[in-house]
């Protein structure tokens, strides 16, 4: 049965149930033997960091709903190798640093994405990237935020609707699915369409002073020219 999963006790590792996970808001930890499945909800709330820290993904970590609700601390969820799955709802509160090289959202049903303000680096002693987003359903994601991301993957034949929020990447990747990109900026390296793209009204920006651009629009796919110029393209 699913299960909702409080962190508390500021800084330390996602596999640590015995002292970091708890079944209510600041309660006491040891509800739980295991840590969160993919069915299971999981919180960080002002009881989880109230002088700050960082949860760091010693393990794949797994969840339904990732809801992270207050960053005034700024604290930090980091991870170097092992992914983040999230197969719910993901939200991140302004002031929470994303420090996790992969994120995986995978959700069942219609479901969101905020990535809060984006921050990105918090120790500059620590190993950094801008982490990696991969959107990998067959169903429903609603974009709630603008989204900061080393690669922004789309490959499991759903449907990522923008909501008129920005992309910015070095790599903007559409395997399988469909976009619809409303008026939103992406902004990135290497544009790779193998899938249906919807330009509507958006502006995509190939290349800049950061990045050299490439545009790949590969054949035997749905999306056209057409699409992309629906929007404007600028190389």
């Amino acid at each position: 049965m699913a299960a909702d999963y409080y962190w508390v006790g500021g800084s330390g590792n996602w596999s640590d149930v015995a002292n970091h996970w708890s079944n209510v808001s600041g309660g006491s930890p040891g509800v739980y033997t295991d840590p969160p499945t993919n069915t299971d909800n999981v919180y960080f709330d002002s009881n989880s960091f109230p002088n700050g820290g960082q949860v760091t993904l010693d393990v794949s970590a797994y969840c339904n709903d990732f809801i992270w609700t207050d960053g005034s601390t700024n604290p930090v969820i980091w991870s170097q190798s092992n992914p983040l799955n999230v197969h719910g709802n993901f939200s991140l509160a302004p002031g929470v640093y994303r420090d996790v090289q992969n994120l995986y959202l995978i959700p069942t049903g219609i479901k969101s994405a905020d990535f809060g303000d984006n921050l990105l680096q918090k120790n500059p002693n620590t190993t950094w990237w801008e982490g990696n987003v991969y959107f990998g359903s067959t169903d429903t994601l609603n974009l709630l935020s603008d989204v900061i991301a080393g690669s922004f993957q789309v490959y499991g034949n759903g449907l990522l609707n923008t909501n008129n929020n920005n992309v910015t990447s070095w790599d903007f990747y559409l395997g399988n699915g469909i976009i619809n990109a409303g008026s939103s900026t992406i902004r990135t390296g290497n544009f790779n369409v193998y899938d249906v793209f919807n330009a509507q009204s958006s502006t995509v920006i190939i290349g800049s002073d950061i990045w050299n651009g490439n545009l790949y629009i590969h054949g035997n796919q749905t999306l056209n020219i057409l699409n992309i110029e629906a929007g404007v393209v600028r190389i």
